[in-house]
């Protein structure tokens, strides 16, 4: 199991992800130091139905300000942050890149 994991996390992390995400965030003058989630929506909803499929799921939930989720292949965090706008819930990300915020 450990070898199919590892070429999973080989997969998703070849080509540093990471640094070519913040370049292209510096390269359109965005700082970092200042993100917003606007900032990374364009990264945020690479799944079949994007952001209406989430909100269709979100709908079906009770999610409030003191609710624990746990996204799980959260990502670089897309939808961890389009929860805490839209509820203001506790969430947390786990992801098999460490990617997540």
């Amino acid at each position: 199991m450990s070898g199919s994991n590892d070429k999973t996390g080989a997969h998703y992390t070849k080509g540093r992800l990471l640094d070519r995400i913040l370049g292209k965030l510096a390269a359109s003058g965005i700082s970092v130091d200042a993100l917003t989630p606007a900032d990374l929506k364009p990264l945020d909803e690479f799944h079949i139905g994007g952001i209406e499929a989430t909100d269709d799921l979100l709908d079906q939930l009770e999610i409030g300000t003191v609710t624990q989720v746990l996204d799980i292949e959260s990502g670089i965090g897309g939808a961890a942050r389009h929860i805490i706008a839209r509820h203001g819930a506790q969430v947390t990300g786990l992801d098999l890149t460490n990617l997540s915020t």
